[in-house]
């Protein structure tokens, strides 16, 4: 069991050239030579579908019901 790291999911397009919020977002996490600005953290590209898959552990009771079968 892995417990949370800290991942966040923001809903921007992926578009580095006609979305200002992704551009914004990506200048904000990343230097001009695509570095990270922040050694603790990684920007990923995720499809909605990918990040999709895992919607039934926001069900109700999904970690009670899963923690009674551990």
């Amino acid at each position: 069991m892995i417990s949370y790291h800290g991942d966040i999911y923001l809903d921007v397009p992926y578009d580095e050239n006609n979305h200002p919020l992704y551009v914004q977002v990506r200048d904000y996490l990343e230097n001009p030579d695509d570095t990270m600005r922040f050694d603790t953290m990684s920007f990923w590209y995720l499809p909605l579908e990918k990040a999709m898959v895992n919607t039934h552990h926001d069900e109700p009771d999904f970690w009670e019901k899963w923690a009674a079968d551990f």
